[in-house]
């Protein structure tokens, strides 16, 4: 935390400007590929929320949310009928690494053309994405899966298309601003406050094609903390982060 601390203000005199992709300072180019200034204060969210300072998780988040340099997708940029699918919506990442051997993982584990892929069989895939408060219309279930060379279904939100722009070749996101409604909504949940849990939730849910959950309808915590893991299930499948979301739970 302290260093975190320290590397926001030292960032706060460079790198408040905007989000940059190419531009001819390699310093300033493609910030969402660096710890840039937001992404410190994502860090500090979930770290603060890991420590269950629920204050400063929430001040945190809600900083990143405000600042609007990270707009949450508002349709299905991922979609199989685009030119280009933006498969892990970028404009989202508030820091992602490079792997330049994404494709050869992807090869090797969920793209066979024989034998028996890494995937979600379709039942577990059904039980996440479309069961309860999901839908068959969530574009994450629409997009985030294609078909193997080998015909099966499985999870593909990292195939790298033939035809993408060097800017989404080969990212991974490390911190998502959908993390950061998560971490508001829970935070607010811990506190007893539904409405705003659910509030931060919903800001979500509708930019993946869902609607939005009845918050009179919803009337405990434990509800909210049900829906809130079912997000961590849908939104960072194949990134890691749900199971340290169970893990800290």
């Amino acid at each position: 935390i302290t260093d975190l601390l320290t590397a926001k203000e030292m960032l706060a005199t460079t790198d408040t400007t905007g989000v940059f992709k190419a531009v001819n300072d390699p310093f300033k180019a493609y910030t969402q590929n660096h710890l840039n200034y937001w992404a410190v204060q994502a860090l500090l969210a979930r770290i603060y929320l890991y420590k269950g300072d629920h204050d400063n998780a929430s001040n945190y988040a809600k900083a990143v949310i405000g600042s609007n340099k990270f707009p949450l997708i508002t349709s299905n940029v991922a979609a199989a009928v685009n030119p280009v699918r933006d498969r892990s919506f970028s404009q989202e990442h508030l820091f992602s690494v490079y792997s330049q051997n994404i494709k050869n993982y992807n090869g090797d584990l969920f793209d066979k053309s024989s034998g028996t892929p890494l995937r979600l069989l379709p039942a577990g895939k059904t039980s996440i994405y479309a069961t309860g408060s999901g839908s068959v219309n969530d574009w994450r279930y629409i997009s985030w899966f294609d078909n193997s060379v080998g015909g099966l279904n499985v999870p593909s939100k990292f195939f790298q298309d033939n035809n993408l722009p060097y800017d989404l070749q080969g990212i991974v996101p490390v911190l998502r601003v959908s993390e950061m409604y998560y971490i508001a909504a829970e935070s607010a949940n811990a506190k007893g406050d539904i409405g705003t849990g659910v509030s931060f939730i919903n800001k979500v849910r509708q930019a993946r094609g869902l609607n939005a959950l009845n918050a009179s309808g919803i009337t405990n915590v434990d509800s909210v903390s049900i829906e809130i893991m079912r997000e961590h299930q849908k939104e960072f499948i194949q990134e890691g982060q749900t199971f340290f979301y169970y893990k800290r739970l």
